[in-house]
């Protein structure tokens, strides 16, 4: 499970070093990935930690758009 902070770094240190946090809440909201239907996360003790699943599609959104967050 990871935190939305560790997701962004996670995809800085992949080379995307534009992706920000903001962009991160952008595109959660824009796939409703927090719908429980999804099972892309879940809320341990307040806090909202996102599967690998959810990683895979952040990766494959920051290929898509390389040259936005290169």
């Amino acid at each position: 499970k990871y935190l939305p902070g560790h997701i962004v770094q996670m995809m800085k240190e992949k080379g995307y070093v534009n992706f920000s946090m903001h962009r991160h809440t952008q595109l959660w909201k824009e796939k409703d990935a927090k719908n429980p239907n999804k099972s892309l996360g879940t809320t341990v003790e307040g806090y909202w930690y996102w599967y690998e699943s959810w990683v895979k599609i952040v990766e494959e959104h920051c290929k898509e758009f390389e040259e936005d967050y290169k």
